[in-house]
């Protein structure tokens, strides 16, 4: 957690803001390859889904979901021919469509519209005909995953309704200390409901139900301000914000930040180390000197 305040003074000025964010995308994309060589290789299913580099699909997909993000922030805040470093975002939006990972899916469609909704809503009309062509080009598997995002049907969409129920009841009966770090994987066959599709779970597929379930709801509390926070901080400035080498980084945070929170209410997102580090780093930008108002002589 010390991550944060130090990431708050290390970026003292714009570019190192910059720097920052073209890091964690350049890391991202570079995994995003690894990823798209799996996929070429073997890695076409739900049986054998892409990881590249890290332990699991789901950490994958959250990091290369980051780095679409900062790509994104730079092709549309961006200016002159450092805008168009932007374009690579193609790169991991592909790794992270081809992961199968519902969550990601989720979380980056969240960020997208609610960029455009605040910054430049003239822009949901390129974005939507985009959006539908992109998922009709989608191989067949990808769509079909897609489309049991809302179904309750779907085994694992009712296994997470499930572990929600037993976090809550682990709440109510541990509000203030919860059970404790690591805790709620052996305390879940207890606490799960009787039709549950799995026994065992390593967590509760929920960042907010995680925390409280194993820290106490003052715990959980603390997160979802550290989750917010950076939204409104960014969003607030970016609304008024003219220099392109501080709108970018206010970008990336914002669409990184909407995108990791939204597809946290599925995924226990910040439970991943890697996650959780960039995630860190991210937030503490608008805090920084690096996005201060009333910097005009700082340069990219």
């Amino acid at each position: 957690m010390l991550a944060l305040p130090i990431a708050m003074d290390l970026a003292d000025d714009a570019r190192r803001g910059r720097l920052l964010t073209l890091a964690l995308a350049a890391s991202g994309t570079a995994i995003a390859m690894a990823g798209l060589w799996q996929f070429a290789h073997g890695g076409d299913d739900l049986e054998n889904r892409i990881h590249a580099t890290l332990s699991t699909y789901m950490t994958f997909s959250a990091i290369v979901m980051i780095a679409s993000c900062i790509l994104l922030a730079i092709l549309f805040e961006g200016r002159g021919r450092g805008r168009w470093i932007g374009l690579a975002a193609a790169v991991p939006l592909a790794a992270m469509l081809l992961t199968f990972t519902r969550n990601a899916y989720v979380g980056m469609l969240a960020a997208l519209l609610g960029y455009l909704l605040w910054r430049r809503p003239r822009g949901l009309l390129i974005f939507l005909p985009a959006l539908v062509l992109v998922v009709a080009l989608l191989p067949l598997e990808i769509r079909s995953r897609m489309r049991s995002i809302g179904d309750l049907s779907d085994p694992s969409n009712r296994d997470r309704v499930s572990m929600w129920h037993a976090g809550m009841r682990m709440v109510g009966d541990f509000p203030i200390l919860g059970l404790g770090p690591e805790m709620v994987k052996y305390y879940y066959p207890l606490y799960r409901d009787a039709d549950s599709v799995h026994w065992s779970v390593a967590h509760l597929h929920n960042n907010a139900v995680q925390i409280a379930a194993a820290s106490g709801v003052p715990a959980a509390a603390t997160y979802l301000g550290m989750a917010i926070l950076p939204i409104a901080a960014s969003a607030r400035r970016l609304r008024r914000e003219q220099r392109p080498e501080v709108a970018a980084p206010l970008a990336a945070v914002l669409l990184a930040s909407i995108a990791l929170f939204v597809a946290g209410f599925f995924e226990y997102n910040f439970g991943d180390t890697e996650v959780e580090m960039a995630t860190l780093l991210l937030w503490a930008l608008p805090f920084s000197a690096a996005t201060a108002p009333g910097r005009e002589g700082a340069s990219v």
